[in-house]
């Protein structure tokens, strides 16, 4: 069997959602594995639960629509971004959008979330950007 590999796929921060939305929908098992990097309050609500605010309020229904659609966004964003943008193209908006990023998490990760290898990562930072 071939050696396992972390991917990272996604990356949040305080106050941010996050989700396996597709096990979530599908209610089957996944095979993502979510780590947290640094300590961590989460909640969480069951698939069941959910659906049961969803029928007793109609502002539960609309926070939830609200938050699959942010998450959706997301995550499309995510993988345009992944198919369209060169490595370094990836990196500046990074940079640009979520600074925060590159005071709290390894350069190792960050090259995982963005589908270049650490050499790479390491050309792209010593050019004159």
């Amino acid at each position: 069997m071939a050696e396992e590999k972390d991917i990272c796929i996604n990356l949040y921060y305080e106050e941010q959602l996050f989700s396996d939305y597709l096990s979530f929908l599908t209610q089957s098992s996944t095979v993502i594995k979510t780590q947290a990097l640094e300590e961590s309050l989460v909640w969480s609500i069951s698939h069941s639960d959910l659906h049961a605010l969803y029928s007793r309020s109609t502002t539960g229904l609309i926070i939830g629509k609200a938050i699959s659609d942010a998450m959706f966004i997301r995550k499309q964003s995510e993988q345009i971004n992944l198919l369209t943008l060169s490595p370094t193209e990836r990196y500046l908006k990074l940079i640009k959008e979520r600074p925060e990023i590159f005071q709290r998490t390894s350069l190792k990760i960050i090259c995982s979330y963005l589908g270049i290898a650490a050499e790479s990562l390491s050309r792209i930072r010593k050019k004159k950007l």
